[in-house]
Formats: C-alpha cells, structure tokens, sequence
C-alpha cells in the first residue's frame, strides 16, 4: 500500500539499491551521490557524499563525504556482512584525496590518500558493480517506457520550458534532450514532499543545464531546495553526457560518459564514467534521490555481492 491507501497494480520498474541495512535514511535509489561502473576523474572539489566507483578513481585536492546529509553510515554496504564502506574505488585510486566520514576499499595502495575520519580500510570490495549496472540499465529502460504520464503539463516560451507538477505521488515528465540543452531554461513547479518527478529525456547525446530552478529557485550548494531529491532525471539512450553549470536533481545515466563541465552538481549520479572537463571539476552536493514518501514494500529480485539488492518498485495506478 501507498500512503494514502490507494490501490495499484504490481512492479512497472525495477530500482537498485545499494543496502546493507533497512537504514530509514537510504536512498531509494543509492546511498551514493556517485555511482560509476568505470573511471572517475576529477579534480580540487569534492563529492559531498559517498563515492563509488568500478574502475580507477583519479583525483587531486579531492574530498570525500565530507556533508552525509543526515545519512547513517549504515546506509553504505561492507563486505561480509558490514556495512559504512562510503567509498568505493574497485580498480584503485591515485592522486591526492580525504575521506570524511565511514570506511573505504580501493586495490593497490595510495599514499596520498587520507582518513580525516574515523573509518578504516576493508579488505574486500562489497559491491559487484557490472551486476548492479544491470539493474540499473534495465531501471533506466523500464522508466523510459513506463506509460503513466501524470503532471506532464509543459509549456515553452522562448528559451524556458515550464513543467507543472500535478499529482500527488508519481510524475513522469517525457522531453527532448533540446528541452535541457545548454542556453535552455527548465523550471519544475509544484514539487513538493507529496510528489516524486521522473524526467525521461531522449536522445544519444545530452546535456543537462545549469538554468534549472525547482519551485522558483536555483541551485545553491547545499542550501539547494529540497525538492532536488524528489527529481530524476533518466537519460536511457545516452552514451554521452555534459553537466554545465550548476544542475539539479539527480542523473541516471547507467550507459553515459559524463563529463562535468565545472559548476555544480546537486543529486545523485548513476553513470558509465565520469571526467572532468576543460572548465574544471564539478563540485558534488549530496542530495541523494529519494522519494521516501512512496518507499514501496520490498520485493526482492536479486542480491549483488553483500549488499545490492534489486527491489521492485510498484506502478501507481488506481485499481478500481
């Protein structure tokens, strides 16, 4: 049942969720605010949150979750068992980096990473990552598809394009990859902590602009609306993606190379890799996606390692 005690019928989407615990701060989508299945490589900012990353993690003057947000570390899987690994880099790290807060697994050795917290390395990584991006691609693509199409009310005019949010409870939201183009404007009204936005944009190739405002405001770091972690953005035709200035709300984007422009980024990010580009690196906020009020009954599909677990997410459509 949904808050509300209204009926609706069985599984539409699946959604991967990084757990080690039923931890009430977790993500519906990842405790993560970065989750790539290859490389990351960025560069004097940080990523607010937790860190995950399946290839080699390349960074220099880099911190890592140093503003959990209010998250438990018990969010964060661990391997045998545990849990509170907040940063992961599977095929080693390099450079200059501090961890803030929870435990770490990278391969090899690195001795210019730092713990200015109070965790440990551990010894085994806890995440099977090529599993989880199965899960995440077939998420990807059963939103994509999915046919409910509530609180799609867009109007453009010029070079903003204006969606209003109208139901409670799921919105999905359809636009082209033009509609959050660099140079273009988005603003999403009506989100409120009674309603969870799912914006599929099309296109191989996307980019997500720094001119989003939710609810009539823009980013700020993290004084950020909070309406930030009821907003997804689903790039599943993306091979290729740029962050441009300031972004908010969170990207799934399981088979993109993204590439961070400098600015801002306020969200979680699911994606193939991630650089930095010729602006400099992108600086991460940790508003993970979330969506709480509509957490579904569990039903697990599959367990990833120690602590993935694929759920099954429930189509609100009235029965009745």
């Amino acid at each position: 049942m949904i808050p509300g005690n209204t009926r609706y019928s069985p599984v539409a989407f699946a959604a991967a969720l990084f757990l080690a615990s039923t931890a009430p701060a977790a993500s519906i989508l990842t405790p993560y605010n970065v989750v790539v299945s290859g490389n990351f490589t960025d560069a004097n900012t940080d990523v607010g949150g937790g860190l995950a990353v399946g290839g080699v993690a390349a960074m220099n003057g880099f911190s890592i979750a140093d503003a959990l947000d209010g998250e438990s570390l018990t969010a964060f899987p661990g391997p045998n068992g545990t849990t509170g690994t907040a940063f992961i880099a599977a095929g080693g790290a390099t450079g200059e980096a501090s961890i803030f807060n929870g435990n770490w697994y990278f391969s090899g050795t690195d001795s210019t990473f730092y713990n200015n917290g109070t965790g440990n390395a551990v010894s085994s990584n806890p995440v099977t990552f090529s599993t989880a991006f199965q899960q995440f691609t077939s998420v990807s693509t059963q939103l994509s598809n999915d046919s409910t199409t509530k609180g799609d009310s867009c109007t453009a005019s010029g070079n903003v394009t204006t969606c209003t949010v109208s139901a409670s409870g799921l919105n999905i939201i359809n636009v082209a990859d033009s509609v959050v183009a660099s140079g273009q404007a988005l603003n999403i009204n009506g989100v409120s902590s009674t309603s969870w936005v799912i914006i599929n944009v099309s296109g191989a190739t996307g980019t997500l602009s720094g001119d989003i405002e939710i609810n009539g405001a823009g980013n700020n770091g993290d004084n950020s609306p909070g309406g930030a972690q009821d907003v997804l953005f689903n790039f599943d035709q993306a091979t290729a993606i740029t962050l441009g200035g300031s972004s908010m709300g969170s990207v799934l984007a399981p088979d993109a190379a993204v590439t961070g422009d400098g600015g801002q980024f306020v969200g979680s990010l699911v994606a193939a890799s991630f650089t930095a580009g010729a602006s400099g690196g992108t600086e991460f906020h940790n508003f993970t996606f979330q969506g709480t009020t509509f957490a579904p009954e569990p039903a697990p599909l599959a367990c990833v390692g120690a602590g993935l677990i694929a759920l099954a997410l429930i189509r609100r459509r009235r029965q009745g």
